[in-house]
């Protein structure tokens, strides 16, 4: 009987020697990959991370004032948009819903292209190209319809 149990001990104790040296590999070659991939190649600038990173955006960058604005077209004009607006843009859409969107944006544009303070901008245009609402990431928020 105890010839079976320290069969069973050692069976058990060479099973979890080999899940754990699997486990240390496995976590070394990720850090090492993650280790590879912040430091090898080039930092892109911030127009060509947010080209890569956010297609679905109209993209301007401003060098002087370090400020990365994006635009989207909404569906309404600004007529609209401005006596509607406040009946239109509330609750999940209303544009305090945006600001963590913006400052997830703008902390992981700093830390890829390493630039220093960025200050995003999430703006919505009408259908006749004016600004409907924007939201900054330093927390500024402007509506029309106010």
């Amino acid at each position: 009987m105890k010839k079976w149990l320290i069969a069973a001990i050692a069976i058990i104790l060479v099973v979890l020697i080999t899940v754990c040296v699997f486990v240390c590999i496995r976590f070394l070659s990720i850090y090492r990959e993650a280790k590879d991939e912040t430091t090898s190649g080039q930092t892109l600038s911030v127009e060509e991370y947010a080209a890569q990173k956010l297609p679905e955006f109209e993209r301007e960058y401003d060098k002087t004032t370090n400020t990365l604005t994006l635009s989207r077209t909404a569906s309404l004009s600004y007529a609209d948009a401005c006596s509607l607006g406040g009946k239109v843009y509330v609750d999940e859409l209303a544009p305090e819903t945006y600001l963590e969107q913006v400052r997830s944006i703008d902390l992981d544009i700093t830390g890829q292209c390493r630039c220093g303070a960025l200050t995003v901008v999430l703006r919505y245009l009408s259908t006749d190209s004016e600004p409907i609402f924007s939201v900054s990431s330093e927390g500024d928020i402007w509506t029309c319809w106010e």
